[in-house]
């Protein structure tokens, strides 16, 4: 799924409003036990110094990883 460019005044560390997955199945039935996820990030990035400006456009970093996906169900409590 496409991304946004970050907005300014947001904590880095909060968790992103514009990417994300809920699982509908947990992993264990999946070979190994685990989902692949996948994050690419492109980068646009312009540069300026010692009197030169240039233009990298589309670098991009790709990463993989296993994830296991467990369900944990929810506790209810009954009040009074």
């Amino acid at each position: 799924m496409p991304g946004r460019a970050p907005r300014t005044g947001l904590d880095p560390k909060a968790s992103s409003p514009d990417c994300g997955h809920t699982y509908q199945r947990v992993s264990e039935d999946q070979p190994g036990g685990t989902f692949p996820v996948t994050a690419t990030v492109t980068w646009n990035v312009t540069w300026t110094g010692a009197g030169q400006t240039g233009a990298f456009e589309g670098l991009t970093t790709v990463s993989t990883v296993q994830v296991e996906v467990i369900s944990i169900p929810a506790l209810i409590t009954g009040g009074g």
